[in-house]
């Protein structure tokens, strides 16, 4: 069995899985007008105690170069101005699995990443993760948000949604321009992300020349055009 605990609200059971204590995390580092930079590890869950919960990064500007991981749980950036991950900076909300005493294992589906600039750019950098895959063997995959709609994203990172045995990832973009449009089709054939991808370019012309596979895809343009060198495959069993 799966058990969804991506915002917290939802657990196990009482005799379903007794051996788990579960104590969402709901942790807001906040600096104000200052800057947050994460340079080591930052491990938000400890499996088999905790999943799901929330933490949040509020400040001025913020920069990550190290790792922070929480299991099932939701992962938010929030900065007035920018937000940078740096080369080799890991943001883990993948799922797990977990076995307990009675032999029974139990699937924690994939949690959120939230990347959000109220006026700010947001750069994922070169072999960058940001992961909200699912647990091999079972569950789905989460969701990625990265939000700038009055500043430009580059995301030259990896970006994954996996789901061996569920539904896989979700990618929401809101951005004023993209540096690199062209490249996201080619992140995307890599990433396992094929549930819904909502992608909003608010200025500037955007080229895909890659095959990008959703179950629902959406790119919508407010000024500019659209150069479509590759195929977009919504197909499934039923028609739509």
């Amino acid at each position: 069995s799966y058990v969804p605990l991506v915002d917290g609200s939802q657990y196990p059971e009482q005799g379903e899985i007794d051996e788990i204590l579960y104590e969402p995390l709901d942790f807001l580092v906040d600096s104000g007008n200052g800057t947050i930079s994460v340079t080591q590890g930052l491990v938000g869950s400890d499996p088999g105690k905790s999943m799901g919960g929330r933490l949040t990064f509020q400040g001025k500007t913020i920069e990550n170069s190290g790792t922070i991981d929480l299991d099932s749980g939701i992962i938010h950036f929030k900065a007035l101005e920018g937000i940078r991950m740096e080369p080799g900076a890991k943001v883990l909300a993948q799922g797990k699995a977990y076995q307990d005493g009675f032999g029974n294992t139990h699937y924690f589906n994939g949690g959120k990443v939230i990347y959000e600039t109220q006026a700010g750019s947001i750069a994922l950098g070169s072999s960058s993760v940001t992961d909200v895959s699912a647990p091999a063997g079972g569950g789905e995959a989460g969701s990625i948000h990265i939000l700038a709609p009055t500043a430009d994203l580059d995301i030259q990172g990896r970006l994954l949604g996996k789901a061996e045995a569920g539904i896989g990832g979700s990618l929401y973009m809101d951005a004023r321009a993209f540096a690199n449009m062209t490249s996201l089709g080619a992140i995307l054939q890599q990433s396992g992300i094929n549930n819904q991808i909502d992608l909003r370019v608010r200025q500037g012309d955007v080229s895909l020349a890659h095959e990008v596979v959703a179950r629902s895809f959406r790119l919508s343009v407010d000024r500019g055009s659209v150069d479509l060198d590759g195929m977009i495959d919504a197909s499934g069993q039923d028609g739509g």
